[in-house]
């Protein structure tokens, strides 16, 4: 007679046939710091932020070499980590570099999408992003498409720091009014 599965293997099971490996290591880590928070009262007991670590950098690695479809779904969970992961300072940053190289790397319309919201959504969290350096998009403006002109302005004015101005300074003349509008409004916002 053979065994019946566990439970949890049917219900990953359909994960992983949709998501990959990756999402189902992803579901894992996560399920199992809820369960370990919920009978631990000191998180470290639950090595939460260990898992944590371990996961993100798996999520990075795929971006890197994952189809176009993993890398999509590695941002979504990469996404829900920044806005309610709680990372610390120093992984949230790091997190955030590897984002820019991947976004000065990537041509897939979606995956650049994500990439610039996943940046943007991480100057709403309270950590101080002033060490972080643009240089690998602003070096690729010149020959990106308008909306990458466009995102990459807002970024520069989400940074607070006034050395991007000149960056942001020669798209004022543009032939596209949308890109003319947003350095204008960056420029703004820095000034």
């Amino acid at each position: 007679m053979e065994k019946a599965p566990p439970q949890g293997s049917l219900f990953f099971a359909g994960f992983r046939s949709a998501f990959g490996d990756v999402f189902e290591s992803f579901i894992r880590t996560i399920i199992l710091c809820i369960f370990a928070e919920r009978f631990f009262t000191n998180p470290r007991l639950c090595n939460y932020y260990c898992l944590m670590k371990q996961q993100i950098q798996i999520l990075l690695q795929t971006l890197i070499s994952g189809s176009d479809d993993e890398k999509l779904s590695c941002l979504i969970d990469l996404g829900d980590y920044i806005e309610m992961g709680h990372p610390t300072d120093e992984d949230l940053i790091k997190v955030i570099r590897e984002l820019i190289v991947r976004l000065s790397h990537e041509s897939n319309h979606k995956i650049r999408h994500l990439l610039f919201r996943n940046i943007i959504s991480a100057y709403r969290q309270p950590t101080d992003l002033s060490e972080l350096d643009y240089s690998p998009l602003i070096e690729i403006m010149d020959n990106s498409d308008p909306e990458f002109i466009c995102n990459t302005c807002y970024i520069l004015s989400l940074t607070n720091n006034k050395k991007y101005i000149a960056a942001i300074s020669k798209y004022l003349s543009s032939s596209n009014e949308k890109i003319r509008a947003e350095a204008q409004d960056a420029i703004n916002y820095l000034e």
